[in-house]
């Protein structure tokens, strides 16, 4: 009785270690950029950029995390960048769809009652870091929405799914 305990102590702590090495986390940097002018003009708005990442993780599961990527407002604005860098437990070869959306710092204003301001974003890069061989190299991925410059209104999400020239 006493062999059985003990094979079983130790049958679930070989699945806990490797449940463990399992679920491995993956380090992103994400890079957000609105349009410039010359595409698409819009007025600036104090507010939060945050995403959604759907995509299937090493435990072959498919799920989606959300980050708010400004934890303060931001003056969004044309042309503007904003890296950010992202720790997920989704793949990176197995992320699948990025849904941005922004909002307003006081979206009480009663303009926005009629009509909600619009931020026009270019496609999304994501990139990682490998060392393939000894050779340190970036990898990079880019995500577009249906239309590019891709117009958002406040509080709407948009998807942005690998562009298939570059992936």
């Amino acid at each position: 009785m006493m062999g059985l305990k003990r094979s079983l102590v130790a049958i679930l702590l070989t699945s806990f270690v490797l449940t463990c090495f399992a679920a491995d986390d993956y380090y992103y940097n994400v890079t957000i950029t609105t349009s410039p002018t010359a595409r698409a003009k819009f007025d600036n708005h104090e507010g939060k950029l945050k995403i959604k990442l759907k995509g299937i993780n090493n435990l072959q599961k498919t799920g989606s995390q959300e980050f708010t990527l400004t934890s303060t407002p931001v003056n969004i604005k044309n042309d503007a960048t904003w890296s950010f860098p992202i720790r997920t437990e989704i793949g990176y070869e197995k992320l699948q769809e990025i849904e941005l959306r922004w909002t307003l710092k006081s979206p009480f204003n009663p303009i926005y009652l009629v009509s909600k301001p619009k931020i026009f974003f270019e496609p999304i890069l994501v990139s990682i870091n490998r060392v393939d061989g000894g050779i340190k190299r970036q990898i990079i991925r880019q995500f577009c929405a249906k239309k590019i410059p891709q117009a958002i209104e406040h509080s709407e999400e948009k998807s942005f799914k690998p562009c298939p020239i570059y992936n």
